[in-house]
């Protein structure tokens, strides 16, 4: 009794010299088309405060039959928060902040972030409406970079969830493609607010 409810039980621990001693815990459900759902939970100890570390775990559960093709499983990963994301420090740009996103290649040396989510302040985005857009290095059609930025705009609620647009791939630097996620996120706002009065 004791052993399978008390000791039988481990802390997850944090990276050496860290000195934290809580997770922030985020919990994901997605629905896959022919029934598949897949529930996640992750624990994150971000930076700069904390050490960086990630523990994630998620549970397929397939529909009906459990063939071959729609397996109910499970998926365990650890690492450094540089592998996800989320729980790296944001990065201030001008009077925005910069959250990353994944790179690309997860353990390729030197790879930066696919995407950063452009926001008003330090905070995690937690709603679409938190996100003024985003911007990232640009890539051809072979996703090799092309020494140019994206940038994308005001956040939509389509079908499938949310997504960025206008885009523009040809902006020399990290810098502009920020400012030009401003200058649509303006040109909305001053919209909106023509329309609400």
């Amino acid at each position: 009794m004791i052993a399978s409810d008390y000791l039988a039980w481990r802390d997850l621990g944090h990276s050496d010299g860290c000195k934290r001693t809580s997770w922030d815990v985020t919990t994901k459900d997605l629905a896959f088309y022919g029934g598949r759902r897949d529930h996640s939970i992750r624990l994150v100890c971000p930076k700069p405060e904390g050490c960086g570390t990630f523990h994630e775990w998620t549970v397929s559960v397939a529909p009906g039959d459990d063939s071959d093709n729609s397996r109910t499983g499970m998926a365990t990963e650890c690492g450094p928060v540089e592998y996800i994301g989320y729980g790296t420090a944001p990065i201030k740009a001008g009077n925005v902040w910069l959250h990353a996103g994944p790179p690309l290649l997860r353990n390729w040396d030197g790879e930066g972030p696919e995407y950063f989510v452009v926001t008003a302040t330090a905070t995690r985005p937690r709603t679409v409406a938190d996100v003024l857009g985003i911007v990232g290095p640009a890539r051809g059609k072979g996703r090799q970079l092309k020494s140019r930025w994206f940038a994308a705009g005001v956040i939509d609620h389509e079908r499938y969830g949310p997504s960025a647009s206008p885009k523009r791939d040809d902006l020399t630097s990290r810098t502009a493609a920020v400012r030009w996620v401003l200058q649509q996120a303006g040109a909305a706002s001053a919209t909106s607010e023509r329309g609400g009065s």
